[in-house]
């Protein structure tokens, strides 16, 4: 969704969005019912989410610092999932949709390496230009997939929650 801003080798050299520390464990991506069923078919184990959906487990050492990878993260290549099973948040990353002060936000993730000169703009405009009614009914369907804002975004875009959105607890 994002190629018009990135190409291939602009995240193949971070994978940032891929491995998660202690802290960035909540950015796991969100799966539907239906894809958590699908993985877990395939061996991978599920954590099921507060609010309804479900997420990667993640396997931390005890005692270190080191992040844990995504499940489906090739040292060597990268995201083996096609576009077909990657997860949709998996699909717009650095774009999140999160809840800010009762209303719903586009962020884009502030220190994403790819973002460097006029990548920022390129994607803010892609976002609010192109993929928002993609974003909006993303979420309409899935609301459980809505985040609590976090500072590590930069806010693109804000409108109203979706009519089933429910209360957001802290653990998003």
């Amino acid at each position: 969704m994002l190629k018009k801003v990135f190409g291939p080798s602009d995240c193949a050299k971070c994978r940032l969005c891929c491995n998660f520390h202690r802290e960035s464990a909540w950015e796991t991506p969100f799966l539907t019912d239906e894809q958590a069923a699908r993985f877990e078919t395939d061996g991978v184990e599920i954590v099921r989410r507060e609010r309804g959906g479900a997420s990667f487990a993640l396997r931390f050492v005890d005692g270190c610092d080191e992040p844990a990878n995504c499940p489906f993260l090739d040292p060597a290549r990268g995201c083996s999932l096609s576009d077909e099973l990657k997860p949709f948040e998996c699909k717009v990353w650095p774009l999140r949709t999160m809840e800010k002060d009762g209303r719903l936000v586009v962020g884009r993730y502030r220190n994403c390496p790819a973002l460097a000169g006029e990548k920022a703009s390129a994607l803010d405009r892609l976002a609010t230009e192109e993929l928002l009614p993609t974003l909006l009914a993303f979420v309409a369907e899935h609301p459980e997939s809505i985040r609590p804002f976090s500072p590590l975004y930069e806010v693109c875009w804000e409108g109203d929650l979706p009519s089933s959105f429910g209360a957001l607890s802290v653990n998003g």
